[in-house]
């Protein structure tokens, strides 16, 4: 058994745990940029999405509506009965027998991708569709040093294929906020040693989300060059002093003759 298939062997043995299958994550504002003043709030959770509309009537005055508990349909959407609520002022005692809710018609949103979807709506027998995307109005701060693992599945034409493998990893994020550069150390990989990454390619924020493609090359201590890949961050999330990369990546390992396909997840935690 070559040296190669020993450690996917391994590397299967020593997973604790395959990746689980999530929904995509659309929690975030959204809007349309040409249409500044409405928007929708989406919150989601699991497979489930409540949704705030916050619009004008046509005599102009400002109102909310809620999708409430809408679950995933078809594809990534989500549709539910559309409701109008009104209620006591947020001042002084508040008086639940005075909240109203009124169906108003229904809503869908429907997603071609984590940073782009369409709102289609009826509304008191009215109907629209509208294109929106995540608002952006802050970048976060990215550029320090996270602790943590590299985790994932590969298959490989011609090798054992493996259901998960996990590595430690120091992911170090460079460059500026607003043009961030990826490196990555590996304390272990695919070829049984530890590997220094460079993920070469723009990153787009869109909201509360980056996302990006490019170029992955990989060398070891005595700077052999040991692997290559193209790839795409589908999602990169900083959260509190975490940061969560999902990725995937058509991978090459030349010293072995091996080409890949790889999903999984850079994570850790700022130093």
């Amino acid at each position: 058994m070559s040296a190669f298939l020993r450690i996917l062997l391994a590397a299967w043995l020593l997973a604790t745990a395959a990746p689980a299958t999530a929904a995509a994550n659309y929690q975030d504002m959204w809007w349309r940029p040409s249409e500044s003043g409405w928007g929708v709030m989406v919150l989601q959770q699991g497979e489930v999405i409540s949704a705030v509309m916050f619009h004008y009537r046509p005599d102009r005055k400002p109102v909310w509506y809620l999708l409430s508990n809408a679950p995933r349909g078809s594809g990534e959407s989500y549709s539910g009965t559309l409701f109008e609520t009104a209620g006591p002022a947020l001042f002084g005692a508040f008086d639940p027998a005075t909240v109203t809710v009124r169906d108003v018609g229904t809503m869908t949103l429907s997603f071609s991708s984590l940073t782009a979807g369409t709102v289609s709506y009826t509304i008191d027998g009215q109907s629209a569709s509208k294109v929106i995307e995540r608002i952006t109005f802050q970048t976060p701060s990215l550029i320090a040093e996270y602790l943590g693992s590299y985790a994932g599945y590969a298959s490989c034409p011609g090798f054992p294929d493996i259901d998960t493998f996990t590595f430690t990893s120091r992911i170090i994020i460079g460059g500026t906020d607003q043009a961030p550069v990826l490196r990555v150390q590996t304390g272990g990989s695919l070829l049984g040693e530890a590997l220094t990454c460079d993920l070469a390619g723009p990153l787009s924020q869109s909201g509360g989300i980056y996302t990006g493609s490019g170029t992955w090359t990989c060398r070891n201590a005595s700077n052999q060059s040991r692997m290559t890949a193209n790839y795409t961050i589908d999602e990169m999330r900083i959260i509190d002093k975490t940061v969560v990369i999902n990725l995937r990546a058509s991978t090459s390992y030349p010293s072995v003759n091996a080409n890949c396909t790889e999903r999984g997840a850079f994570s850790g935690v700022r130093r």
